[in-house]
């Protein structure tokens, strides 16, 4: 049984337009996909079988090279050089019988990775990982040595995988000072070294590193976690970028300014003692940054840049303003209907028109990060015949 979201996530509703199915019809097609993964070829590499092999497998009537091509597109199987097909990021989403599965055959993952074992006991487990060879560099301290090791791991479901948090490792004390019990309160205006965090570093070549302003979201991610003196497993990289890439958008800022505005929230964490992991990122805690002031952005950090606000742009000179809202509500409207409530407010709402002129309907775009948002959306789909043209531009001082 897939997870709850499952039916509404992007890569459903991709599969399900690429077949001309209904998403609930695609939802099926994807359990499908997975049970005979898990069945078949519990390494994730389906690229063994043949697309009519693996078409008959997954009961779909649906002509296999058209199967396979749409399940690719959707995200769902990726190409590999070795395997051919491998489900995508299979050794994440799937089950624990999978990883019961490949560890006592001492097989990993298509992928390389290893099989999480969490549901053995301590015992069995490390005399599992000692029949794997050279897997000591790849294997944590905790997964290594500890009992209570708990990796990020999907439920024993299908879909997508729920965050689950890895222990941190506690620094080592420096004399005089005293770690911050897990959820205790560090005194007032003074920052505790806590056991949720790495200890950031200290003396004259503690520097920190400065966010370039022309940083993608991922960098920024990683330069502020770096920052934060976090570890950053690969999930909680991603999940940090997200947020950077929704925040910058919501707020029509670069990725810079919204990287500061989220460290902020993510430094007032630390100082209650919270920790900010993947956990702190899926929770959308990091959502609390907005700001109403603009100069605000990055005043917690001292090297912080902070740009003067862009001016909106202006309507063309003799543009209709009341006939382009109309239109551009009734697009908006379809739109909305198409790809989703949270991808229309997300990328399409932020859109502001300016008037019709000639033919032309005016779109004033936020920002640079809104550049892909017409192809990808496909906006110029939605004109009425009174229109034929969409013309985008920026306010003063943004990017073109």
């Amino acid at each position: 049984m897939a997870l709850r979201g499952t039916l509404t996530h992007r890569k459903t509703r991709r599969l399900a337009q690429a077949l001309g199915i209904d998403p609930p019809c695609a939802l099926g097609v994807m359990e499908a996909l997975w049970h005979v993964t898990g069945e078949q070829c519990p390494d994730g590499a389906v690229g063994v079988m043949s697309n009519d092999d693996l078409a008959m497998e997954m009961f779909s009537s649906v002509e296999p090279d058209k199967l396979v091509d749409a399940l690719i597109l959707a995200g769902l199987l990726d190409r590999d050089g070795t395997h051919r097909l491998v489900v995508h990021d299979w050794h994440e989403h799937s089950d624990d019988t999978t990883d019961l599965r490949l560890g006592r055959a001492t097989r990993r993952y298509a992928t390389g990775a290893l099989p999480r074992l969490t549901k053995l006991s301590h015992v069995e487990r490390e005399r599992i990982w000692a029949k794997y060879e050279g897997t000591k560099a790849e294997i944590s301290p905790q997964k290594a040595s500890s009992s209570v090791y708990v990796p990020q791991k999907a439920t024993e479901s299908h879909g997508v995988a729920l965050p689950v948090p890895v222990p941190e490792p506690v620094p080592e004390p420096v004399p005089g000072e005293k770690l911050l019990p897990l959820g205790a309160q560090p005194p007032p205006g003074k920052l505790v070294a806590s056991a949720n965090a790495k200890r950031p570093p200290s003396g004259p070549q503690a520097v920190l590193p400065m966010i370039p302003e022309s940083a993608n979201p991922g960098r920024c991610a990683e330069i502020m976690l770096e920052r934060l003196a976090v570890a950053a497993p690969e999930k909680t990289r991603r999940l940090a970028a997200d947020a950077i890439r929704l925040h910058a958008a919501k707020l029509g800022v670069s990725p810079q300014k919204a990287t500061l505005l989220i460290e902020g929230l993510a430094v007032k964490s630390q100082a209650r003692g919270e920790p900010v992991n993947a956990f702190w990122f899926e929770d959308s805690k990091w959502k609390g940054a907005a700001v109403a002031n603009p100069a605000a952005i990055g005043m917690h950090r001292p090297d912080a840049v902070v740009e003067p606000q862009p001016e909106p742009a202006a309507a063309p000179e003799g543009a209709d303003t009341e006939t382009g809202r109309r239109v551009w509500e009734g697009m908006a409207k379809a739109i909305k209907a198409a790809i989703g409530p949270k991808s229309f407010e997300t990328w399409v709402s932020p859109f502001r028109q300016l008037g019709i002129l000639d033919g032309v309907i005016y779109l004033e775009m936020p920002s640079d990060n809104f550049e892909h948002v017409p192809d990808r959306y496909e906006l110029a789909n939605y004109l009425p015949p009174t229109v034929g043209e969409i013309r985008f531009v920026m306010g003063k001082g943004r990017a073109a």
